[in-house]
């Protein structure tokens, strides 16, 4: 399971896979992908209510923006698959100004 998600966990843990990929460190990098665990926001939740509801944990944040910032991150781990640094950094920036910008 991932990271509890909120503002500034998600801000925090792009800022630092930016800072680890500044540095060269690919596999920290990664590692703080994994533990933000992005892509929860983006699986409806079933509530235990009568009748069962669907939530969308996206939608506290913005449906736009988490599907956006969610591309780069995907785009982000997909290079450091293969090892590309830069297109993993570009990426990773790209993710932080997505989400710093809450329209």
């Amino acid at each position: 399971m991932g990271a509890m998600l909120n503002e500034e966990s998600i801000a925090g843990l792009l800022a630092v896979t930016v800072s680890h990929l500044e540095t060269g460190n690919l596999e920290q990098a990664e590692v703080a992908l994994h533990t933000l665990d992005f892509g929860q926001l983006l699986r409806p939740i079933r509530s235990n209510t009568k009748p069962p509801q669907t939530i969308e944990p996206a939608a506290q944040f913005g449906r736009a923006r988490v599907h956006e910032t969610g591309g780069h991150i995907h785009s982000c781990l997909s290079a450091l698959k293969t090892g590309n640094r830069e297109l993993a950094l570009e990426a990773a920036r790209a993710a932080v100004e997505r989400w710093a910008t809450r329209l």
